[in-house]
């Protein structure tokens, strides 16, 4: 038997005035009740899973400041070795492997660039033979020329994301404190009610 329109009409605006209802026993929020959206919760019919480790340690680090940001960014940008990223509280996340690269890159080149010329002073033969160290030394300065680019990138990039994803686990964990509306269709008609997390 098939519930009349009327039925389901009035089941909606139940869940509506209920719904609204328990918003005024909650703390103040920036959005109005008549404003909210049944579509703004998570996965209508189910609770809200809950948070992650990684969601708890974002929540724990907190948002990158602008200043923190803007200023990492500079010294990232002028001088490298993951200092900007230590800067942004961002070291051993990915700073460490600029640091590591960058010194690693810049030593290979400064020992091969050594080894040629004290092999070249020494004699003219082995000097002839030095174009592996040529290579060796242009592979380590693209190495490090790569990694400063990476870093720069990720310098400017990363901190946006970080505090996008900071706060969004800051809304997820608002929304497990809060009761949450559902309303999930089923083959007799609907079901409606409200899910808690403790």
């Amino acid at each position: 038997m098939q519930k009349p329109e009327g039925m389901k009409l009035g089941l909606i605006l139940l869940v509506t005035l209920a719904w609204c209802a328990s918003a005024y026993a909650q703390p103040a929020r920036s959005v109005p009740c008549h404003e909210r959206a049944l579509g703004d919760y998570e996965a209508p019919g189910l609770p809200i899973a809950p948070l992650s480790g990684a969601e708890l340690l974002l929540l724990e680090r907190g948002e990158i400041p602008t200043g923190r940001y803007v200023f990492g960014g500079i010294v990232s940008s002028m001088y490298g070795f993951g200092i900007g990223h230590a800067i942004q509280k961002r070291w051993t996340e990915s700073g460490w492997l600029f640091t590591v690269g960058e010194i690693a890159s810049l030593a290979l080149a400064v020992h091969t660039i050594q080894r040629a010329s004290s092999d070249c002073v020494r004699t003219e033969i082995e000097c002839a033979g030095q174009r592996g160290y040529a290579v060796l030394t242009g592979l380590a300065l693209l190495s490090y020329t790569g990694f400063r680019i990476a870093e720069v990138t990720d310098s400017w990039s990363a901190p946006p994301h970080h505090n996008d994803q900071v706060r969004a686990a800051r809304e997820r964990a608002h929304r497990l404190r809060t009761a949450t509306p559902y309303l999930t269709p089923t083959h007799d008609g609907g079901m409606a009610g409200f899910v808690k997390t403790f």
